[in-house]
């Protein structure tokens, strides 16, 4: 049990009051003088403790009123866990162009997306959005944004307060507050493959928001100018210079995949993925079949292992079968940065509910190097740690506790409390 204003307990020393008119009430006995008790003595027993019983009954019921009225200014609640996220994004109104669907449309699948307005309703994706501006009360609502049932948030806004720029509300859970400025587009060219007499041109696309790769195709003989003597990379045009870009050749993605019979079901389900992730990268896919004991080619660019035994001897990324019903991902980091486990049994639903094919795909091009190799090119102003959930330390965790209101029951206590006692001071006449 938690109360809403807990200062009011020091009430409770009221009561001392009733148990202090009790005690001095107490009279002195008064002897009388009489010829024989023998008669009276079994009679003034019973009255006797009667009567004790009856005042101290009463003493209680009042004890009891006082403590009732205490709790009941105290707003007692009943405790206990809520259902929250782990993160919480927030958009004001007049983003949602800025922002961009592509964006949006990520976020909400991480985590809900809330509109930055009275209510934080749910960012609907093809929902229409109240685009009348209104300025935005920061602090109003600083204590809603406390109680919202997640552990980390994070707003993107204008950073306006009352019309003007001015410093964001903070409470006690993580809060992240992403200021979005003047909008800022660059797009750098980032490599080129050529597939026979096209080339696929890629190009990073980066903007204040977000960052996306996108993909050109045009003909070879207009790129092929560019071609550096040494044929493995091009000098293309960017910003008024020029940009060496590496040319990529049509390299078949290999895959070396060994699976027993106990795991026929996710040797065809990562087949799937694999060959739905060349198709992507309009690469040429070839999955190498093995067994125990076979050597593992060095050109191979993962390496997949669903079975008992122990893999073999590899230098390259590898994917083995490693149970784990805690793990929060279907892909988790092994003991090493190369080794990788497949943490759950595949069907259909968790193949997809997980992203198989997005989750394989990291395996073979690294995020962390990519992120490296971008950094210099980034324009977003939204580290990619501001959109992940920070729980606090465990030192500085703070329980997250629904409260249920307890006022109801607490008045029909007192009114049941309160009848009982004027029944029992009627009877004694007190």
């Amino acid at each position: 049990m938690a109360f809403t204003h807990p200062l009011y307990l020091w009430g409770l020393l009221g009561l001392l009051v009733p148990l202090a008119i009790h005690l001095w009430s107490k009279k002195e006995a008064k002897t009388i003088k009489v010829g024989s008790i023998a008669l009276l003595k079994e009679s003034t027993s019973k009255k006797s403790r009667s009567l004790q019983w009856n005042e101290w009954a009463l003493l209680a019921l009042r004890m009891l009123l006082v403590t009732g009225l205490v709790l009941l200014m105290a707003g007692p609640q009943m405790l206990g866990r809520k259902n929250q996220d782990k993160v919480a994004y927030f958009v004001e109104p007049s983003l949602n162009a800025q922002l961009g669907q592509a964006l949006l449309d990520s976020l909400a699948q991480e985590a809900p997306v809330h509109l930055l307005q009275q209510g934080f309703p749910l960012w609907q994706p093809n929902g229409a959005v109240d685009m009348v501006f209104q300025t935005p009360h920061y602090w109003q609502w600083a204590k809603a944004l406390e109680e919202f049932p997640a552990d980390s948030l994070v707003l993107f806004t204008q950073g306006l307060q009352q019309g003007i720029r001015g410093k964001r509300p903070q409470v006690a859970k993580p809060m992240h507050w992403v200021v979005l400025e003047g909008e800022v587009e660059q797009t750098v060219p980032w490599q080129v493959q050529r597939n026979g007499d096209m080339a696929r041109i890629t190009q990073f696309r980066s903007t204040s928001a977000m960052g996306e790769f996108i993909v050109e195709e045009r003909p070879w003989k207009e790129v092929e100018p560019y071609l550096n003597p040494s044929g493995d990379s091009l000098m293309l045009p960017w910003q008024g210079g020029q940009r060496s870009v590496p040319l990529v050749g049509d390299t078949p993605l290999k895959i070396g995949l060994y699976a027993n019979t106990d795991f026929e079901n996710e040797q065809k389900y990562i087949k799937s993925a694999f060959t739905a992730l060349a198709k992507f990268w309009q690469r040429e896919l070839l999955i190498i079949p093995m067994a125990e004991g076979d050597s593992v080619e060095s050109d191979v660019d993962l390496l997949v292992w669903l079975a008992q035994a122990p893999s073999p001897t590899f230098q390259g990324p590898r994917l083995v079968f490693k149970e784990d019903a805690l793990a929060d991902d279907l892909i988790a980091a092994g003991p090493s940065p190369r080794v990788f486990h497949l943490t759950a049994r595949l069907d259909a639903e968790r193949a997809t509910q997980a992203r198989l094919p997005e989750q394989l795909a990291r395996l073979v091009y690294p995020t962390d190097q990519l992120h490296a190799q971008i950094a210099e090119y980034d324009q977003r102003n939204v580290p990619l740690e501001t959109l992940r959930p920070r729980p606090k330390a465990p030192q500085e965790k703070v329980r997250q506790q629904a409260g249920q209101a307890l006022s109801l029951w607490v008045w029909g206590a007192l009114v049941v409390l309160f009848l009982a006692e004027r029944t029992l001071a009627h009877i004694r006449k007190q």
